[in-house]
């Protein structure tokens, strides 16, 4: 059975140093993959909308791309791809099948140097407790969502990669299947994929006039040009936290300021339904009551 094991440099820690932890993780959050042959004829009609929904994802943001016939790729330089089929389950007792295509990262020829380079900084439980504690005491509605097909919004790659898409990219691309094309983006599987989609949003917020707080690189404040605290201090009109590809974000309703910050990050990227007053993160449901006090509970 695959645990939904992508090679990600969090999951290969994980799975090194707590094994039976990760696995139970797993199971928990529903995302063991299945495999075809085990789908009932519906699911297996759901499966090839997922699997084309992704592969307009690559093709829409120019993820991996064609290249010209007469170039010649060694094929120790090439990376294969399969698709990571779940089944994910939901509270009601439906559930939904998911497609993602991931790259073998572990093939990388360039695996060893990078190594040293795809650190990827993420927020802890501190953190999020701060944030809400911090939301409610400025009176800020707080919203969350998740940024879709993340990494493949991010930056281009500066160094040049290949793969052998799988049949259903090699169709779309127009090429014959089992040919190398190009990898354009930080996609899933790819050691240093997470880190480059972070440094992307890093650049992203720093546009936007966020600061980024000292103690958290992902944790970062909006700050008002004009309005200041009693005490002189620039005014504080937003936050956001982020952990890869779920935000947090919370703002002062009405001001300008972050009226215009929340809108440039909606524009940024394709999300999930933002969510607010009463949401579910990291196995925790959150609900903001009336008085932007904040109430947090373990799922059942």
């Amino acid at each position: 059975m695959d645990l939904g094991y992508d090679g990600t440099r969090r999951q290969m820690r994980e799975l090194g140093m707590r094994a039976e932890s990760f696995v139970t993780s797993q199971i928990r959050k529903q995302r063991v993959e299945v495999s075809e042959k085990h789908l009932t004829a519906e699911q297996l009609k759901e499966l090839a909308k997922a699997k084309d929904k992704e592969v307009q994802n690559y093709l829409r943001n120019q993820a991996v791309e064609a290249i010209a016939k007469e170039y010649d790729v060694p094929v120790s330089e090439l990376m294969r791809m399969r698709w990571v089929i779940t089944v994910k389950e939901y509270p009601d007792g439906s559930n939904r099948v998911k497609a993602r295509l991931c790259i073998l990262g572990f093939q990388d020829p360039d695996l060893e140097a990078e190594v040293m380079e795809t650190a990827t900084p993420t927020p802890n439980r501190r953190t999020r407790n701060i944030f809400f504690a911090a939301c409610a005491q400025r009176l800020f509605k707080i919203l969350k969502a998740d940024v879709t097909s993340a990494f493949l919004q991010g930056d281009p790659l500066t160094e040049p990669k290949h793969c052998i898409p799988v049949k259903e990219l090699a169709d779309a691309l127009g090429i014959p299947r089992g040919k190398p094309a190009s990898v354009r983006k930080g996609i899933y599987g790819l050691l240093k994929g997470p880190r480059l989609w972070v440094e992307h949003v890093f650049r992203k917020l720093e546009k936007d006039g966020w600061e980024q707080c000292y103690l958290d690189p992902c944790t970062w404040k909006l700050y008002d040009p004009i309005l200041t605290e009693p005490d002189g201090r620039p005014l504080m009109v937003g936050l956001l936290s982020f952990h890869i590809d779920d935000f947090l974000l919370g703002g002062e309703e009405g001001n300008a300021t972050w009226d215009r910050a929340r809108e440039s990050l909606r524009e940024a990227w394709e999300w999930s339904e933002w969510e607010s007053t009463s949401f579910k993160i990291t196995g925790i449901d959150v609900e903001q009551l009336p008085d932007y006090s904040i109430r947090l509970s373990l799922s059942a």
